[in-house]
């Protein structure tokens, strides 16, 4: 398969550097500085990806939405990427609401990457985020859109969710409870009761989340990949390595078809079929 070409909306580690700026959705954006000279990299089934980097931005949400037309638009990219927080507001907050609606009106893919935690989330163990927090920073993203009601006024947009989702294969029950306790709205009793009563299960929940896709970058070890085969299922994972920057990437490539328990036509489909159906 040609490698497809996503634009990011930020570049890792830069994120923070925008603090001279008054809005916290400051950095929702590429740099359109970095876009043009790698265009041809860019075009649809073209090159590597390429990450721009953040500029600074006082006039949200119009700047990222002209970044984000001008990226799916004029350079006929295959989506965006976003971060999971942007200075301690998750991707539910109101505040991203005209980004989300512009999204969602083009059902566009969405590549979501954890960044750091935000200084309140943020526990100091002394080891690098990426090998802890940085899946609790894709879990707490996707609860905070279910609880702020994102994902149900945005149902179009085609999430996918780096590094297998995080914790969420795990915490998936638990998560789905959010559906049926969300901001601002009263508990659906009839639903909640129907759910749990008749389905024994929590359904609406779960199906919100089991609609997103994922990606195995860094993410391997049998009971890991048995999770993601259960929770959402083979038909929503994406092969993803995590190179060049995690030096393990070749290991973790191997593993998937040796720890997954996946039959043929599964890793056909997480290697190269998924993939083909969402960037047709």
């Amino acid at each position: 398969m040609e490698p497809r070409s996503v634009p990011t909306l930020y570049e890792e580690g830069r994120h923070r550097g925008c603090g001279d700026v008054d809005l916290d959705a400051r950095c929702l954006l590429p740099g359109r500085g970095v876009l043009p000279g790698s265009s041809a990299a860019l075009q649809r089934g073209h090159g590597r990806d390429e990450t721009p980097s953040p500029r600074p931005v006082r006039e949200y949400p119009e700047a990222s939405l002209r970044e984000i037309r001008y990226a799916l638009d004029d350079l006929s990219l295959d989506g965006v990427g976003l971060l999971s927080q942007y200075n301690g507001k998750y991707l539910g907050d109101e505040r991203f609401d005209a980004v989300m609606a512009e999204l969602n009106s083009r059902k566009a893919v969405v590549y979501v990457h954890p960044s750091d935690p935000a200084d309140a989330y943020d526990p100091k163990l002394g080891i690098s985020n990426a090998l802890v927090e940085a899946a609790f920073e894709a879990t707490r993203t996707v609860a905070n859109r279910m609880y702020n009601g994102t994902t149900d006024r945005y149902p179009d947009i085609r999430f996918i969710l780096a590094h297998g989702g995080g914790a969420i294969p795990f915490l998936a029950w638990r998560m789905a409870l959010i559906q049926y306790a969300q901001k601002g709205k009263k508990t659906p009793i009839l639903r909640t009761l129907y759910d749990l009563m008749v389905k024994s299960a929590l359904e609406t929940g779960l199906n919100i989340i089991r609609k997103m896709y994922v990606d195995t970058g860094l993410t391997s070890g049998s009971a890991t990949l048995k999770a993601l085969k259960e929770f959402p299922g083979p038909s929503r994972i994406l092969f993803g390595s995590d190179f060049p920057f995690a030096k393990v990437a070749p290991i973790v490539a191997k593993n998937l078809s040796k720890d997954g328990d996946f039959t043929d036509a599964e890793l056909e489909a997480v290697f190269r079929g998924n993939c083909q159906k969402l960037f047709p």
